[in-house]
């Protein structure tokens, strides 16, 4: 028992580990294979702002830690600019056979409680060079996709947005921007910790 255990860590590790490096080589600008004929396309956290909330990218972690304070709103939130992506519909054609993944825990809320991640959407944007943000794709509820469809508190959880759930419209203008946001619940929520933001896509 003790060492099936032991195999599904490591198993579990280096899989971590594949990840991040796929990811790393992808911020650099490098293709890069992961598994199944898939690959990963990383999206950088540095360029952010919030609405209603702080954020700050901790390079050293490579963490986007996002807090609530008195001005945080019930639909507060942030979204996290990509400008060199520049893609949308047309660029993918197998896009909704991927998914949008990355790792969140929970925060403190405005009293200092930390806070699961329950009730939280997340969608694809287009910002423009006034900042305008506008919509081309459906907001999803991601918790639910979180590995026990919770994000806890105090742990990090992976969650696996099925992209043909997001219903990417046919638009002109590129995605490069993603936003994610209370749903109704920001008075009362914890802020959240995000790192390893990427879409993997499977290849044709």
């Amino acid at each position: 028992m003790k060492q099936k255990r032991k195999n599904e860590e490591l198993r579990s590790t280096m899989k971590r580990s594949f990840i991040i490096a796929a990811v790393v080589l992808a911020s650099l600008g490098i293709s890069s294979p992961l598994f199944g004929g898939e690959q990963v396309c990383s999206w950088d956290l540095t360029d952010s702002g919030g609405f209603g909330t702080k954020t700050h990218f901790q390079s050293s972690t490579g963490e986007l830690i996002v807090s609530v304070d008195e001005n945080t709103g019930a639909w507060s939130g942030l979204h996290i600019g990509n400008p060199s992506f520049q893609k949308n519909s047309t660029d993918f054609p197998t896009w909704n056979k991927g998914f949008l993944v990355f790792e969140m825990k929970g925060g403190p809320d405005k009293e200092g409680k930390l806070c699961e991640i329950r009730k939280c959407q997340i969608f694809l944007a287009y910002r423009n060079e006034e900042g305008k943000l506008t919509a081309p794709t459906a907001a999803v509820q991601f918790p639910r996709y979180a590995e026990n469809g919770v994000i806890p508190a105090d742990s990090f959880a992976t969650v696996r947005v099925p992209l043909k759930k997001i219903n990417w419209k046919e638009s002109e203008s590129p995605i490069n921007t993603i936003v994610i946001q209370f749903s109704g619940n920001g008075k009362t929520a914890g802020g959240f910790t995000i790192r390893n933001l990427r879409f993997e896509i499977p290849e044709e």
